[in-house]
């Protein structure tokens, strides 16, 4: 009996031993893996501050190396494309906001990055384009409708910017007090476009605006 358990406990030391020697080259990876990611968030948490502080040396050495222990997670493009901003780098902005384009989750943050760039350029009709995109795929976003808002002001189309206004009440994505400041001013640009042709139509609309 005592032979028997000497075995069967050294059987089951030999198991763990055994068990312990075939689990270490993934614990090895999973402590890599754990230590890389610290480090990438260092140097995002380190970059942010740097261009907070406009230092865009500093930024853009602290997004190499966010890039190269994360990959291209959300923030890590994020830090790329501002500290390009600040270092004058037009170009490689550019390219990491179109870069977003390839992902769900910073889509709409890449539509935003290339419709101020484009804006910074003078190009209206890429500005639109990139509005237009991100209305259609979140249609609460705040920066996108204001930006359709002024698009759609600056073609006189009144119209639309007052349905515009009505879906961004609708998502909360306004509060009410501006709500009703804008609604007036649009039904009375409208009422003022419409007082020729459309009498009617137009003194309803400034009725609605009162």
């Amino acid at each position: 009996m005592a032979a028997m358990l000497a075995v069967a406990f050294l059987l089951v030391c030999l198991w763990s031993l055994l068990r312990l020697i075939l689990r270490l080259p993934s614990v090895m990876s999973f402590a890599s893996r754990a230590r890389r990611r610290n480090r990438g968030y260092v140097a995002v948490s380190r970059g942010m501050v740097a261009v907070g502080a406009g230092d865009p040396l500093a930024a853009r050495r602290h997004a190499s190396d966010a890039e190269r222990w994360l990959g291209r997670e959300p923030l890590t493009l994020l830090l790329k494309a501002q500290a390009a901003q600040i270092s004058g780098d037009r170009a490689g902005a550019e390219a990491t906001f179109t870069e977003m384009l390839d992902d769900a989750e910073t889509r709409v943050l890449g539509l935003r990055g290339l419709f101020v760039e484009a804006r910074r350029k003078g190009d209206a009709i890429a500005a639109r384009a990139y509005v237009n995109k991100a209305v259609e795929l979140a249609p609460g976003v705040a920066w996108a409708s204001e930006a359709m808002l002024e698009f759609q002001s600056a073609e006189r189309d009144w119209r639309g910017a007052l349905a515009k206004l009505e879906q961004r009440v609708a998502h909360r994505s306004i509060d009410k007090a501006t709500a009703k400041r804008q609604r007036a001013v649009l039904l009375t640009a409208d009422a003022l476009d419409r007082a020729d042709k459309e009498p009617e139509t137009a003194l309803a609309a400034a009725l609605a605006a009162v």
